[in-house]
């Protein structure tokens, strides 16, 4: 697939911002994902070329465009997650104020949060 098939695949002129890409391919992405759909083998094949897409613009629009946007302080120690699914840690900083069973504490229930934020159960992870 080129970049110019890529851009169409999202319904896009090759000239779009990166931001217009993004927004393109989430809602075609929400419109045909499998668990919306299920059973339609259509909206499978059409979730898989439009995430095929998006990735290929990704790579090609990346040392230009997201490099040059990107905040210069990092904003989160935070990686989200490895590509076979193992999840990375936080780099967590000790607070000398807090005893070592509020730091323990933390530690545990963070991953119950990271749970819960992608289960999207926003108000149970902030209560």
């Amino acid at each position: 697939m080129t970049l110019a098939d890529s851009y169409r695949a999202l319904g896009l002129r090759e000239s779009a911002a990166f931001k217009a890409v993004k927004g393109a391919y989430r809602q075609l992405a929400r419109q045909y994902h499998p668990d919306t759909n299920a059973g339609d083998e259509q909206a499978k094949v059409q979730f898989i070329r439009v995430t095929e897409a998006y990735r290929e613009i990704v790579q090609a629009v990346q040392p230009t465009e997201l490099v040059k946007n990107a905040p210069t302080e990092s904003v989160s120690d935070f990686s989200g997650e490895l590509s076979d699914g193992a999840e990375l840690m936080p780099q967590v900083q000790v607070n000398p104020a807090l005893s070592n069973a509020e730091q323990q504490l933390k530690q545990s229930l963070y991953p119950q949060l990271q749970r819960l934020f992608r289960q999207r159960r926003l108000p149970r992870a902030i209560a």
